[in-house]
């Protein structure tokens, strides 16, 4: 079992993630080819977005936004590591740690 460390340092478990992706891959196609397409289901669909935004007009109104105008978390994180890695606005060390042991956890993962 692969197990991640979360941002506040308790551990999870990556395959109950791997099967929600695998599952809207398999059910939406456009997604294959989209992460944030593939983002925006996955929270809809299987973290209970849908869920928080009852009104219809409100849901409409925030895919529309998170297509068209939000900034890719992707790119948030590796901008964040970019600026991070040029030593300025570094994380408290117990963060660092709490990183190095999430991005041991993944290496281990993805050796299978």
């Amino acid at each position: 079992m692969t197990v991640q460390q979360t941002l506040w340092g308790g551990a999870i478990n990556l395959a109950p993630t791997e099967a929600k992706v695998e599952r809207i891959l398999e059910s939406h196609p456009e997604t294959r080819s989209s992460d944030r397409e593939l983002i925006l289901a996955v929270w809809l669909e299987e973290d209970g977005l849908a869920d928080i935004l009852h009104d219809p007009a409100l849901a409409e109104q925030f895919v529309q936004w998170f297509r068209d105008q939000a900034t890719f978390s992707e790119s948030i994180a590796r901008v964040r590591r970019k600026i991070q890695g040029d030593g300025r606005c570094l994380p408290p060390e117990e963060a660092q740690l709490r990183r190095a042991a999430q991005r041991d956890a993944w290496r281990e993962c993805f050796r299978r």
